[in-house]
């Protein structure tokens, strides 16, 4: 998606485990802001970049930290983020609106059973509280917050008539989890149709970062103590990812026989406007096939229209790359879509 998606990433296959980020796009508000403080916690208060470069390493490990320390429960200070060239807007939007590289073989998309549950904030342990922090992660709003006020509905109080959660905590992983984490990876299954293979990790924990250890398993460690038939998952899962590596197919040379055996991986089951992936691969105590309910079009196209509405209402979107919102009700002008899109951030 850099630059648009002209320039040649000079690779045709990849594989992409539990792509996740805060949806920083808020170029001159936001995280000018973010940066100014930084710069200013770090001793080169209005002086940029020129200064940062030349600053010690001590004062710019205290201003990170400080930043970090001061972000609202929930975010975390700093992010991967758009700056209007290389990245010219969220990538969700990049693909939605056609702007990104085509000319991709094959990917490997993963996600974990559990992603958000250790990014949970214990602080936001009301309703209340919960829709605050939904007003600060998405700044740029007119008055009435019409985004947060869809975010609400979308992930209703636990005191609302009909909520599906029975505790804040839940409502609060829900909306992590499908914001933050796997609703990044609809929009890459949508885009590379008929070139994506999807896959869930639910072995053990399931939680974020819990297929690092399959992938660089070597013989031993705790997770072979804790779990006896560890080893040998381990070795099919990584035949999965090594075949796909060499040869584009994550089948043509993986382990077939043994304690833990793979089975066939197929393309993702998909089709436009399709709600549930199908022939998605369950990496779980066996190798399985499901559809995947963490990656429903109905939830991930929400966040689409939600970031694609954020952008327009802050004037970020690339002239002529601008993404439709219902969450607007058709109602904005391309012009005022663009106004900030030149704006850059000393950062």
């Amino acid at each position: 998606m850099a630059f648009g998606g002209k320039q040649d990433p000079l690779f045709r296959k990849a594989i992409l485990q539990s792509p996740a980020f805060q949806a920083l796009y808020d170029r001159s508000g936001v995280l000018e802001t973010t940066f100014q403080n930084f710069t200013a916690q770090a001793g080169c208060g209005g002086r940029g970049l020129a200064c940062l470069r030349q600053a010690n390493v001590n004062d710019l490990s205290k201003a990170s930290a400080a930043i970090i320390a001061g972000a609202p429960p929930g975010t975390f200070g700093f992010g991967p983020s758009t700056d209007g060239t290389w990245m010219r807007q969220l990538p969700t939007l990049e693909l939605a609106s056609g702007n990104y590289w085509k000319e991709i073989d094959f990917l490997i998309i993963s996600h974990v059973k559990d992603e958000a549950r250790i990014f949970v904030a214990p602080e936001l342990n009301t309703d209340d509280k919960i829709d605050e922090y939904f007003v600060t992660v998405f700044p740029a709003q007119p008055a009435g917050n019409p985004i947060t006020q869809a975010v609400i509905a979308q992930y209703p109080r636990t005191d609302a008539p009909g909520s599906p959660y029975t505790n804040v905590t839940e409502r609060d992983r829900a909306f992590v989890q499908d914001s933050s984490f796997v609703c990044y990876n609809r929009p890459l299954a949508d885009a590379y149709l008929g070139k994506t293979y999807n896959i869930q990790y639910s072995r053990g924990s399931g939680l974020h970062g819990a297929d690092v250890s399959a992938n660089f398993f070597n013989g031993g460690g705790l997770g072979a103590i804790l779990d006896r038939g560890f080893p040998a998952f381990a070795t099919s899962y990584q035949s999965y990812l090594t075949s796909f590596a060499t040869s584009g197919d994550p089948n043509t040379n993986r382990v077939r026989t043994g304690r833990n055996p793979t089975i066939e991986w197929p393309l993702v089951k998909n089709a436009p406007g399709q709600d549930v992936l199908g022939n998605v691969l369950d990496a779980g105590e066996r190798f399985v096939l499901f559809e995947d309910p963490l990656t429903k079009n109905s939830t991930c196209g929400f966040w689409v229209e939600a970031v694609a509405a954020l952008t327009t209402l802050g004037g970020y979107a690339p002239p002529g790359a601008v993404v439709p919102s219902r969450l607007l009700n058709g109602t904005f002008d391309a012009v005022q879509a663009s106004r900030n899109f030149n704006a850059s951030a000393a950062a």
